[in-house]
């Protein structure tokens, strides 16, 4: 069956659907809602919450009245009540609701509901004589474009699960199902989009991450093997490496001592380096590449260093110039701003040898790019580049050695899902003589003493972030947003200081103008969203204030964290915040408490877990339609056990495994096309 066939979707529809990513029937079942509103509970108006959505069952005191406010804005008002409280309902533009409603009739609200202490609100809400319908139920909401409603999407699935659903077949062999006790796929697909209570959802969602993370997992390990038995480049044991750190005027860490013995260990044996460093922010992960760089070196290969912006770029050039300086080893820099005459000049220097390390962005795997002989490659802050590009720049060489790095403190179990082609080393401490960062958690009242705070700072010649809300799903809001803070902000506070302002609709030069300014010392003060770069070291930078931060996870928070505390003095953290709920207040408490990224991230897992099921998904890989690797702790440790036990078993041969293998083998493929430049 073609999507044209379904009753209500013509040629303007169809259009819409397949910018949605919506081609085929099968890409309309695999659309999933990315939340849902549970109607199907009944509450007293008493028991209700602020900012709760939710069902309540009552009568009206009297008929509604209608005023006109100007030309094309009514508001529509009534007072209702139940066996336990009064509530105050209005409606915007919706006169016609005046006729629907009878006093002492029983009717059916949902919505938000506002309350302060004991007096309730509900604004616009859906009213129903019955508890049928879009009420009692748990209500599916897609993401959907102009030209398609979710009343659209609900129609057009439930069309297509009515009329295909026996076209689905089970990826995951059912001897494996039935042993591990998963969901089939028909169920599982039909109860994802319909589900009738919590349990039936879960069920459905987890049969179907598993199947996502087992074909991702395995994907990663057919790569891994692969890889491994390709030709390598195998260095020579020798003190190259004693040498370099026997230079530094510093002491390394245990943690730093431990990642680069398991990278000489990686270049010397007889398989290729790929491996992973993951570290917190500001431990010292620049370094140990640094170390794998000289082995490199001394070998006589070339080194690449690819870091995801130009400023990243440049801060990473400048480090290892001045670090390498001493031992003749030549550095440059490929970068989108160079004139073609400059481009031409480094470009030559690679391709001759002259250049031992090249440092850039994603300039460096494009066709004009030649090395004389690569053999490692280095990029920074893994999650912003796709395996695409690991293996783009890799092709260049002889397969040479491989070598990421990490700010993003994640478990063991995770990291192997992120970056299961992939060994792992951590670094988990310090170097000496780093202050803690210190975490205050306050409220807006606050606000004048803060900026009094900044000022401060700013006079002693330091700089302050300063982190907008994020608003979701909204970049015109949230470009209202900090266009907002920053104007008060400037107008009130900071109008004889310099501030810039950094948001998500600016052009990309736009945005590292405002960064590069922000870096040089020109802006002493950078009102952003969250678009704030990961792994710019600001070394005067030592005041962060984030606003609205409950609505920010732990790990989250961390980050923007670390934005500061980048030099010996001592740098502040102020999150200023609304928090009303025991998690949000307690996840407050916790960022002043802790300051290492790697516990943050096990209890932000904790605190999170199976609770946000029914709220927004977010997996962060593109390539993942249902899975979130943050939150599907548990199922991804599940999923590991299922494929370690196909993989080790050889499984993958028999042909029951045909439906797994054909996915396997498609996701390996996306992951090769994936490009992942934000």
């Amino acid at each position: 069956m073609q999507l044209s066939e379904i009753k209500g979707i013509g040629k303007k529809k169809l259009e819409v659907l397949n910018s949605m990513g919506i081609i085929n029937i099968n890409d309309l079942l695999n659309y999933f809602p990315y939340r849902y509103e549970n109607r199907s509970i009944i509450k007293n108006i008493i028991d209700t919450r602020d900012e709760e959505n939710c069902v309540i069952k009552v009568k009206f005191i009297s008929k509604p009245i209608t005023k006109y406010l100007r030309r094309n804005l009514n508001l529509t008002t009534a007072i209702a009540f139940d066996d336990t409280s009064k509530i105050s309902v209005s409606w915007f533009n919706q006169p016609f609701i005046r006729n629907q409603i009878l006093p002492n009739t029983t009717y059916y609200l949902y919505g938000k509901i506002q309350r302060v202490q004991n007096q309730f609100k509900i604004s616009s809400p859906i009213l129903s004589k019955t508890f049928g319908g879009k009420l009692g139920i748990i209500y599916p909401i897609y993401k959907v474009k102009k030209g398609i409603t979710n009343n659209d999407m609900i129609k057009f699935v439930d069309f297509a699960i009515k009329h295909c659903i026996d076209e689905i077949k089970n990826v995951i062999p059912y001897s494996m199902i039935k042993n591990y006790d998963i969901e089939n796929k028909r169920n599982a697909i039909k109860n994802i989009h319909k589900p009738v209570d919590y349990m039936q959802f879960k069920r459905a969602r987890t049969a179907l991450v598993l199947e996502e993370v087992i074909i991702m997992q395995l994907a990663m390990k057919s790569m891994k093997t692969s890889l491994n038995q390709q030709n390598y480049i195998k260095l020579q044991s020798d003190e190259s490496i004693n040498i370099f750190i026997n230079s530094l005027k510093f002491e390394l860490t245990k943690g730093q001592l431990e990642a680069i013995k398991d990278i000489e260990m990686d270049m010397t044996s007889e398989k290729r380096m790929n491996r992973l460093v993951q570290g917190d922010v500001g431990s010292g992960k620049t370094i140990v590449a640094e170390a794998a760089i000289f082995k490199s070196h001394s070998s006589g290969y070339q080194s690449a260093f690819m870091a995801p912006t130009d400023i990243l770029a440049t801060q990473h050039y400048e480090s290892l110039s001045e670090d390498f300086s001493k031992f003749g080893i030549k550095v440059c820099l490929l970068k989108s701003d160079l004139t073609k005459s400059e481009k031409d000049l480094v470009l030559k220097g690679i391709k001759s040898g002259y250049f031992d390390v090249i440092v850039g962005t994603h300039a460096i795997i494009q066709d004009f790019v030649e090395f004389k002989r690569l053999g490692l490659v280095i990029t920074d802050e893994q999650h912003r580049f796709g395996v695409g590009q690991r293996k783009k720049i890799s092709d260049k060489g002889q397969n040479p050695d491989v070598l990421v790095m990490t700010a993003t403190p994640i478990p063991r179990t995770l990291a192997l899902s992120y970056y299961g082609d992939l060994d792992i080393s951590t670094i988990n401490e310090m170097p000496k003589g780093r202050k803690i960062i210190e975490t205050y958690s306050v409220g807006f009242s606050y606000e004048k003493r803060i900026a009094d705070f900044i000022r401060k700072q700013v006079d002693n010649g330091f700089q302050a972030y300063i982190v907008c809300p994020l608003i979701e799903e909204s970049e015109s809001l949230e470009l209202e947003n900090v266009t907002e803070l920053y104007n008060r902000l400037t107008g009130e506070y900071f109008s004889d200081i310099n501030v810039g302002m950094l948001h998500g609709k600016m052009k990309s030069s736009e945005k590292e103008e405002t960064m590069k300014d922000f870096v040089d010392g020109k802006t002493k003060i950078l009102v952003s969203t969250t678009v704030i770069e990961v792994g710019v070291n600001v070394r005067k930078a030592n005041v962060i204030v984030i606003y609205n931060a409950e609505r920010f996870g732990l790990s989250q928070l961390h980050q923007l964290r670390g934005r500061v505390g980048r030099s010996s003095d001592q740098s502040y953290c102020i999150l200023i915040n609304k928090a009303h709920s025991d998690e949000q207040m307690e996840r407050m408490n916790i960022m002043v408490k802790t300051n290492s990224g790697f516990e943050l991230s096990q209890k932000d897992l904790m605190m999170r877990g199976s609770g946000d099921l029914l709220g927004t998904r977010q997996s962060g890989i593109p390539l993942l339609n249902i899975a979130d690797l943050e939150k599907d702790y548990d199922l991804i440790e599940k999923a590991a056990v299922i494929t370690d036990y196909i993989y080790t078993n050889d499984l993958l041969k028999n042909k029951e495994y045909s439906y797994l293998n054909e996915e396997i083998n498609k996701f390996k493929d996306k992951l090769l096309e994936n490009v992942i430049f934000n």
